[in-house]
C-alpha cells in the first residue's frame, strides 16, 4: 500500500491541477484510505483498499459526468482530509471535536474551490499530495510536519510555474 500511496501523492503533488478528473479520483482514494484507517479504525487492508478505490472511482466518474458536483465533492474531501490530518499532526487527534473541525475544513475548501477554481485546486492538490506522501511513513516520525510543509511548497511552486507557463 505504501507504493500506491506514494505514487498517488506524487501525482497529486505535481499534476493535480493539470488533470482535474484524476485529482478528484485520487483525492477520493486518499481520503477513503485515511477514513478507513483513522476514522473507522479498520485493520483490514483489503477493506480499506476497496473503500478507497470505491471513493476514487465515484470521484473520477463525477468529474467526467457531473463536474459541478465533482468540484464540491473533491473540495470537501480534500479539505476534510487535510484538516483532520494536520490537526492529528499537531496533537489534536484525541479531541472529540476533531470531526467538527475536519467538517468545517471540508466545507471551506469546497466553497473556495467552487469560487476560485484554478489556484485553489493547485493549493489543495499540493496539500493532499504532500500529506499522502508523508502518510507513507517513509520519513522520520518526528519530522513529519516539516516534510509536509517542504513537500507542499515544492508542489505548489511547481504547479504554479507550470500553470503560468501554460497561460503564456
Amino acid at each position: 500500500m505504501t507504493i500506491i500511496s506514494l505514487l498517488t501523492g506524487v501525482v497529486l503533488l505535481f499534476m493535480g491541477r493539470k488533470f482535474f478528473w484524476l485529482f478528484v479520483g485520487l483525492v477520493g482514494f486518499a481520503s477513503g484510505y485515511y477514513a478507513a484507517q483513522h476514522v473507522f479504525a479498520l485493520n483490514n487492508v483489503l477493506i480499506s483498499l476497496f473503500l478507497s478505490i470505491g471513493l476514487g472511482l465515484l470521484g473520477a466518474l463525477m468529474a467526467v459526468f457531473l463536474q459541478r458536483i465533482a468540484i464540491l465533492f473533491s473540495g470537501f474531501l480534500a479539505g476534510w482530509y487535510f484538516t483532520g490530518a494536520v490537526l492529528g499532526f499537531m496533537g489534536s487527534g484525541a479531541t472529540n471535536n476533531l470531526w467538527l473541525f475536519a467538517l468545517i475544513g471540508g466545507i471551506i475548501a469546497a466553497v473556495l474551490l467552487s469560487v476560485a477554481f484554478d489556484y485553489v485546486l493547485i493549493v489543495l492538490s499540493a496539500a493532499v499530495g504532500a500529506l499522502t506522501i508523508v502518510h507513507t511513513n517513509l520519513f522520520p516520525q518526528n519530522s513529519d510536519f516539516i516534510f509536509l510543509i517542504v513537500l507542499f511548497f515544492l508542489g505548489l511552486i511547481f504547479q504554479i510555474k507550470s500553470h503560468k507557463s501554460k497561460k503564456n
